[in-house]
């Protein structure tokens, strides 16, 4: 008994992975993406190249790559799913860059607040010590 259960699933399993793989091949999206690693190999192939002998001495510099790098980027139809199908893309690498410059663009947003930040002397001086804490705890989380 348990053995007849078993072939009927088998085949019936089968079939429900080619439906779906048939469905995904249809996909429009799934299209987009595979036209992408076919016509932007090349482009790509350039962008690695430039992800992985990027160095820089200073943050600014990051900055600047991380955002031509997303610019660039943002003309596939979906950067990880296109990108998947290159495993020499440097991932790591491009995601460290961009979690520094988000992490620098913060400080200066944090610093030009700071800076700008001035007493007023018509608020309630708790209100002008909770705004003086939320600035001082922003900077804590962002060290």
């Amino acid at each position: 008994m348990e053995n007849k259960s078993n072939m009927t699933t088998t085949p019936l399993l089968a079939f429900t992975r080619n439906m779906i793989g048939e469905i995904e091949n249809r996909s429009t999206y799934v299209s987009a993406i595979k036209s992408d690693v076919e016509k932007q190999k090349e482009f790509i192939n350039f962008l690695i190249s430039e992800v992985q002998s990027a160095t820089f001495k200073d943050i600014t510099d990051v900055e600047g790559f991380v955002k031509w790098l997303d610019g660039e980027l943002s003309s596939l139809v979906d950067e990880r799913a296109v990108l998947k199908h290159f495993p020499q893309w440097p991932e790591r690498k491009a995601d460290a860059m961009r979690e520094a410059a988000f992490s620098y663009r913060d400080l200066k947003n944090l610093e030009a607040e700071v800076t700008s930040f001035k007493v007023n002397p018509k608020e309630s001086f708790n209100s002008e010590l909770k705004k003086m804490q939320a600035l001082q705890d922003r900077r804590a989380c962002i060290n």
